[in-house]
């Protein structure tokens, strides 16, 4: 299965399913960390890259943020419009929206690309000057396996699982590290700044 098909197919659900049972607990453990690296100020635009059903957007709306979606799955965007956010379908690797923004934030779609220095050339070209990027990635530990063998088992799907190359890719493309702190058992949180 594509990861786009695996998350069409999920998307009525998908939000109330990750921040419920033990997925819960850990998605909101990860929650209260991005969202104070994310640090939302009144009308800052933040876009959340690989939005899925746009649980992050609507807090940042809530926030007095200005946020816009892109998500591989159409449904996915579907449910985002739902909440009067702006978006559209966009594949991370190679997206051109013709905007900079604030910030940028990316949970829980990094370890589903095939191409991750795509990803993170696209989103440098989408920030303004000595502006951030938040991201969420899973990390290459035991825990990150069973993430790992989940995805495979269930959805046949392969993610990636990042260790200290991930932060070298972040450098090479300019990007300077503000923070780098650990959410839970098998993701970290990483804010670099683009000068």
């Amino acid at each position: 299965m594509k990861a786009n098909e695996y998350f069409d197919s999920v998307a009525q659900t998908y939000n109330k399913n990750r921040t419920s049972g033990i997925h819960g607990y850990f998605a909101n453990k990860e929650m209260k960390l991005i969202l104070k690296m994310l640090d939302v100020k009144k009308n800052e635009e933040i876009l959340d890259a690989g939005c899925g059903s746009g649980l992050y957007s609507k807090i940042i709306k809530d926030l007095k943020g200005i946020p816009y979606g892109i998500d591989l799955s159409k449904k996915m965007i579907e449910n985002l419009k739902k909440n009067n956010i702006k978006g559209e379908v966009a594949n991370l690797e190679n997206f051109n929206l013709n905007k900079k923004f604030d910030k940028v934030l990316c949970v829980g779609a990094f370890e589903f690309l095939q191409n991750q220095e795509n990803a993170v050339k696209s989103i440098k070209k989408h920030l303004k000057k000595n502006c951030e990027f938040i991201l969420l990635y899973p990390r290459r530990s035991l825990f990150g396996i069973i993430y790992f063998m989940y995805h495979f088992i269930l959805h046949g799907i392969k993610i990636k699982l990042f260790n200290k190359k991930l932060i070298s890719l972040l450098e090479k493309n300019d990007f300077n590290i503000i923070d780098l702190k650990k959410a839970d058992l098998f993701t970290n949180v990483i804010k670099v700044r683009i000068y």
